[in-house]
């Protein structure tokens, strides 16, 4: 009976073991998943930036 019991132990802390894993692993998709949003806002910005400086250029050159 204490071996069942010892097994059964074993048993629970693998699956603990395998949750917090899990658990991590989420929580590191989450965090990629985060950075591919930010990516994404750094971009759209570089093109407002962009575009704000093609403007730019075109009135300076009708100011020339």
């Amino acid at each position: 009976i204490i071996l069942v019991q010892q097994l059964h132990l074993i048993q629970l802390d693998q699956l603990l073991e395998a949750q917090q894993l899990r658990l991590e692993l989420q929580e590191v998709l989450l965090q990629y998943i985060q950075l591919l949003l930010y990516m994404q806002q750094v971009e759209a910005q570089v093109e407002q930036l962009q575009e704000a400086r093609m403007k730019l250029q075109v009135q300076a050159e009708e100011l020339v």
